[in-house]
């Protein structure tokens, strides 16, 4: 089993974690995206924690350098 997070901790990695609720919902799967702070629970609160089950070794498009520039520049415009 994973080290659970936290609300407030920010994801180390891009991937679907399962939450777990205190005591009113069963475990689900949501997708995070790294660098993204975990939230709290409309009913549990801070209790509520997060496990990695699988990690993506993606990156974001606009974390990309090259694709962040192509993007930014305008249509059929090469890029330096």
């Amino acid at each position: 089993m994973t080290v659970p997070f936290a609300p407030g901790e920010a994801a180390p990695n891009t991937g679907v974690y399962q939450v777990r609720h205190y005591a009113h919902r069963l475990p689900h799967d949501v997708l995070v995206a790294e660098g993204d702070s975990f939230p709290s629970c409309s009913r549990c609160g801070k209790q509520v924690r997060f496990h990695l089950v699988e990690r993506y070794g993606l990156q974001y498009f606009q974390s990309d350098p090259d694709l962040r520039r192509a993007n930014s520049e305008r249509f059929g415009q090469p890029s330096p």
